[in-house]
């Protein structure tokens, strides 16, 4: 079998340097994305690690979130010159209804567990429907025209907004979730 077909039927990746022959190191995909393994290296000697899963809407997921959208160069723009407070009510979650807000101010922002005073808008929907959201399963807007995500409040400031409620999915798209 030669070095391509090998390559190929691994999934992986070869690393190969100008002065040695054959490869220094070779990475193969184990498990697909959502599965919190990461393959790494020290001093050549690959090892796998398995990264904690946040359990969707806990505290840990929070954090997760957080820590997400401050390094995501596109939500990071979007929000820059936007002043938008977001309640988002989950109903019919493992844990009972789980309330949660996204408030930016001043070109950052802050997702925690818990209310908000005076938020511009409320979503409520059960926790299938976030799950779905979350998952790439179920699109946002679909959601609300089939009554399964509500929304009240200023819809006009959430429209006008729309991009960054785009780069907040794609900040959190790749998160190691539990579901």
């Amino acid at each position: 079998m030669d070095r391509q077909s090998r390559q190929d039927e691994t999934r992986g990746s070869q690393l190969t340097c100008p002065q040695r022959q054959g490869p220094i190191i070779r990475i193969a995909v184990v498990q697909g994305p959502g599965s919190g393994v990461n393959a790494s290296t020290t001093l050549g000697s690959p090892r796998l690690e398995r990264t904690p899963l946040a359990q969707f809407l806990s505290d840990e997921y929070m954090a997760a979130a957080s820590a997400a959208l401050a390094s995501h160069a596109g939500f990071t723009n979007a929000i820059s010159d936007v002043e938008l407070a977001v309640q988002f009510v989950v109903t019919e979650s493992p844990d009972g209804d789980v309330d949660y807000s996204l408030v930016i101010r001043e070109g950052a922002a802050a997702l925690s567990r818990g209310t908000t005073d005076n938020p511009d808008v409320s979503v409520t929907n059960t926790y299938d429907t976030a799950a779905g959201i979350s998952k790439g399963e179920l699109n946002t807007q679909m959601a609300f025209m089939t009554g399964k995500l509500k929304v009240a409040g200023n819809m006009a400031s959430l429209m006008r907004h729309q991009a960054v409620i785009n780069q907040f999915a794609a900040a959190v798209s790749d998160l190691e979730v539990e579901y």
